[in-house]
């Protein structure tokens, strides 16, 4: 009697465990598929005149943001970094909406020494872009936004002289989406 009921509690352990680890490879393969999104085109104009300039004269860039966002300059002292998520960045701006709000949408300027170019994490999708005319590379990445992940990271890294740039959108689906806003800022991003 004994001999019976351990194996029916050994079989409802094993069918529980292949029907759990079944349903977490659907998800990770879920979040991997490939998706369609709208491709970074640097030559496409985008009728952007009526928008704000932001121009930054120590790292020669500048861009244009709806006229009414605003930029926020964040200090990088207050960025924490460790060994696995890479070298702090020298200089880092975030777009924020109308109301002050968080859009997703920030750029990072990192040295280009010691920098470890082109490491992600597993299930980013890389490809190599031209972007204001220098080689550089879009990574996409679909999170798991049922688990207070976001819903997709798009990574655009490009070098520029001694540093290294990195423009990101974060789309969350606590906040409105702002990905034809990015693509349109990443069309008015210029080197000086």
């Amino acid at each position: 009697m004994q001999k019976k009921y351990l194996r029916t509690i050994i079989a409802g352990v094993v069918v529980m465990a292949v029907v759990v680890g079944g349903g977490y490879v659907w998800k990770i393969h879920s979040f991997n598929q490939e998706e369609d999104l709208e491709g970074v085109d640097a030559n496409n104009e985008v009728e952007v005149e009526e928008w704000s300039l932001y121009r930054n004269n120590q790292y020669d860039f500048e861009i244009r943001y709806p006229e009414q966002w605003q930029i926020k300059e964040i200090p990088t002292e207050n960025i924490y970094t460790d060994y696995f998520t890479g070298p702090s960045p020298i200089f880092r701006m975030e777009l924020l909406n109308a109301y002050g709000g968080d859009t997703g949408i920030f750029l990072d300027i990192y040295s280009a020494l010691g920098f470890r170019k082109g490491e992600r994490t597993v299930g980013t999708r890389k490809e190599d872009i031209v972007f204001e005319g220098k080689r550089g590379y879009k990574y996409t990445r679909k999170e798991a936004p049922d688990i207070g992940g976001p819903d997709i990271v798009i990574t655009i890294e490009v070098p520029h002289d001694d540093k290294i740039f990195e423009i990101n959108y974060v789309r969350e689906s606590y906040r409105s989406s702002y990905e034809d806003t990015f693509n349109q800022i990443l069309d008015s991003f210029e080197f000086l």
